[in-house]
């Protein structure tokens, strides 16, 4: 393993430690903390989007899971909107989970010629995540019937996604486009059927994001102790 991937797989251990930590505490610190750690990234997000607009004069879009759901999952937070709180904590699961797996697993070629300020500011955004998710997973009971509001948050994300494509040039390079294109599919079998297997991996895409749904939900009965 190289040291990237060693410092993130520190970091998450560390990161999950003191979230489990921190939900046997009472509510009000608990509260404190999540008001914190969601007021710095809503502000610092912010800040990186207008920096590009004021001083370039070029406009940032975004476009990826990870970086909408850095402003719209603290705002959930902030404003304690209780009807997407299972959105927000799903979101902050998926972007905090499979950023860590990626790295830990794939560190060094993922971002070895990236300059180190960046690596740190997608490590302190996930690692957020990573934290609140964690945090509420334990903390908070969700419904049953909160399911749909999960499903109307990816559906949604899907068309902002696609309604905002023809204002981005490059999307070879955004991983939300790649899969809609099955653009790995196409590249290991560039054949005339392949058309095929791209109906094979939606359906198999579908089914993952229902799965990660359930371990959403599994996580949450099995750890849930019910502060909030």
């Amino acid at each position: 393993m190289s040291a990237m991937n060693i410092y993130a797989l520190i970091m998450s251990g560390m990161i999950i430690f003191f979230a489990l930590i921190l939900s046997e505490k009472n509510d009000v610190l608990i509260n404190k903390i999540v008001f914190a750690i969601s007021i710095i990234m809503l502000v610092f997000n912010i800040y990186r989007l207008l920096y590009p607009v004021i001083v370039l004069d070029i406009v940032a879009i975004p476009i990826e899971f990870s970086a909408v759901s850095y402003i719209i999952v603290p705002i959930i937070f902030l404003f304690k909107i209780k009807k997407l709180k299972a959105w927000a904590t799903y979101a902050s699961m998926m972007a905090g989970v499979f950023y860590f797996l990626v790295v830990i697993l794939n560190g060094s070629n993922t971002y070895g010629d990236y300059p180190v300020y960046d690596v740190q500011i997608a490590i302190f955004n996930h690692g957020a995540f990573l934290f609140l998710a964690v945090l509420k997973l334990k903390t908070i009971k969700f419904e049953k019937k909160e399911f749909k509001t999960i499903i109307i948050g990816l559906l949604s994300f899907s068309i902002y996604a696609f309604l905002l494509r023809p204002l981005n040039a490059d999307t070879e390079r955004i991983f939300i486009y790649e899969v809609m294109d099955a653009k790995y599919i196409y590249d290991i079998f560039p054949y005339e059927n392949t058309f095929i297997l791209a109906i094979v991996f939606y359906i198999f895409l579908i089914l993952a994001l229902f799965l990660t749904i359930k371990v959403f939900y599994w996580l949450n009965k099995n750890k849930a102790v019910g502060h909030m």
